[in-house]
């Protein structure tokens, strides 16, 4: 047991005193383009957002890349007549926060996307919130998909789509804090 513990301990002093991170690598232009062309196909483009000022109305021609089925109707079918609304912030140098707010007009469900695109490395992550905003049960939401996209490269060439893993449903929580069933 202690011969694992004092390797283990010189490991972590190597990556502590290494003169730099063996595993950084700078992103090419190109990538950090492509980043922010696939944004703007999928979220629409931050130029349109100016900084706290709510805009009615969706991006034309952006489809989010999430899904979910909500009283047996695909939201993609349903995105056009809900209210959108989106806000944008600059978080730091390299970082801009976007919040978009999807409601149906009618039962009061609210869908928000919180969007964060990093400027220096080609990563945008989103998170999804749904809320019951109207005063009766809202119809059924299934089938949620916080990915649902295409992804096309150049031909011939692979890509490799990196994720965070953890245990599934781990992050779904009620309101009141109570852990969701399943």
């Amino acid at each position: 047991m202690r011969s694992s513990m004092s390797c283990l301990g010189l490991v972590a002093i190597a990556v502590v005193y290494s003169p730099g991170p063996a595993w950084a690598v700078k992103p090419t232009a190109q990538e950090l383009t492509r980043s922010s062309q696939w944004l703007a196909e999928n979220f629409g483009p931050v130029a349109a957002v100016q900084a706290s000022s709510p805009k009615p109305g969706r991006h034309a021609g952006a489809v989010p890349p999430f899904s979910f089925v909500y009283g047996g109707k695909p939201f993609q079918d349903l995105l056009d007549t809900w209210e959108f609304h989106e806000t944008a912030a600059k978080v730091d140098e390299t970082r801009t926060r976007r919040m978009q707010t999807y409601r149906d007009r009618t039962s009061g469900l609210t869908v928000r996307c919180e969007i964060v695109e990093y400027r220096d490395y080609p990563v945008v992550e989103w998170t999804l919130h749904f809320k019951n905003s109207g005063t009766n049960d809202t119809a059924i939401v299934e089938n949620i998909q916080a990915l649902d996209s295409r992804f096309k490269g150049p031909a011939g060439n692979e890509f490799l789509l990196h994720h965070q893993s953890h245990p599934p449903r781990a992050a779904v929580r009620h309101h009141d804090g109570r852990r969701a069933a399943g």
